[in-house]
């Protein structure tokens, strides 16, 4: 009788064919696992590398392709979903519809703002810009104007930017010359010499009651050349500050104060977004031009509770007015005006005054 283990040995030949093929699958398992490109990727390095070698044996640029990865594709799939909603494309085509009606509107305005300076007695500057939206219009933009009593915004800037260096203070005293006195608007000009004012009352009394005196003591106490330097600083690249404000005798030796409408925007344009400007001189300037006393054209036909924080000035045929404008409801605005070779003063305050109520009831 045969034992258990006699049982299952298998004949000789029977045990070589099994070996022979297993040995045969192991192989071919192998050679196939070898030959797989992600197996290729590996030895050779990352996919980024062997889509795009160019070097590689056998590579050609009209088989260099990228393969994009799982989170691209996804990514893609998503942009396409997202740009054949019909909801995306009727916000965005809904979005384009009132851009080009802005557009048209104004345009509109610009005609209708047009209309009323040909009824003005002298030449008009002007620039509106809409805050929020960057609309803007603009005419006679680049046009040099005799600066007047603009010139006293930047003026205001350059030595609040002073205190924030700490070079003065606000509560630095100046005392009051007969030297320092002159005409045109103003309180200090009857005023006691050797009278002493502090740094923040004179930027007030220059500002909300355009006083001369005042700007002279201050552009002293600044310098005229680190004035103007600021200008430029600020993109005011055509205002210039050469005479004190009554020093009018400077002007036949080639002295003036100017500036355009453009750049009066771009000052005005720093005070409200906070471009350049470092807040807290921002907030000061602006509470200060809010104060302003004369009232006679921007904000003239203004409904109460609507805020303008702006700057007149005015010489013999020169009129302006600059400021932002802040509705109760709606985004504030910047309107510049100004104005040469006036004839009739009276109508040209008028006028603006009209263009200003145009432009609110507009926005």
């Amino acid at each position: 009788m045969k034992n258990k283990s006699e049982e299952t040995k298998l004949p000789d030949g029977r045990y070589k064919a099994l070996v022979y093929v297993i040995l045969v699958i192991a192989i071919s398992f192998a050679l196939f696992i070898l030959s797989k490109p992600w197996r290729q990727g590996r030895l050779i390095g990352p996919e980024e590398i062997l889509n795009n070698a160019t070097g590689l044996a056998g590579s050609s640029s009209s088989h260099n392709t990228t393969t994009p990865s799982r989170t691209e594709k996804k990514r893609t799939d998503e942009e396409d979903a997202h740009n054949n909603d019909p909801f995306v494309a009727k916000r965005a085509n809904n979005e384009s519809q009132k851009l080009e009606k802005r557009k048209i509107k104004m345009k509109q305005l610009k005609k209708e703002l047009e209309k009323r300076i040909k009824k003005f007695p002298g030449k008009v500057g002007l620039v509106l810009y809409k805050t929020g939206t960057g609309e803007r219009i603009e005419i006679n933009a680049g046009e040099v104007f005799e600066s007047a009593s603009l010139i006293k915004i930047p003026i205001m800037l350059e030595v609040y930017n002073q205190i924030r260096d700490g070079k003065i203070t606000e509560d630095d005293v100046v005392v009051l010359k007969n030297s320092h006195k002159v005409g045109g608007s103003g309180v200090l000009k009857n005023r006691k010499a050797g009278s002493k004012w502090k740094v923040s009352k004179l930027i007030e009394l220059m500002i909300i009651d355009s006083d001369n005196t005042a700007t002279d003591m201050l552009i002293e106490l600044a310098g005229m050349e680190e004035i103007e330097k600021s200008t430029k600083e600020h993109g005011m690249k055509d205002t210039t500050l050469r005479r004190k404000i009554y020093a009018f005798e400077e002007i036949d030796r080639g002295k003036d104060n100017y500036t355009t409408p453009q750049d009066m925007f771009f000052i005005l344009k720093e005070l409200y977004e906070e471009e350049k400007i470092d807040g807290k001189v921002r907030a000061k300037m602006l509470i200060i031009l809010k104060d302003q006393k004369r009232k006679d054209m921007i904000p003239k036909y203004l409904p109460n509770g609507v805020e303008c924080a702006h700057k007149t000035g005015g010489l013999s045929g020169i009129l302006h007015d600059c400021g932002i404008i802040y509705p109760v409801k709606g985004a504030p605005y910047i309107l510049i005006l100004m104005s040469k070779n006036v004839t009739n003063e009276n109508l040209a305050k008028q006028v603006f005054a009209n263009i200003s109520k145009k432009v609110f009831d507009f926005m």
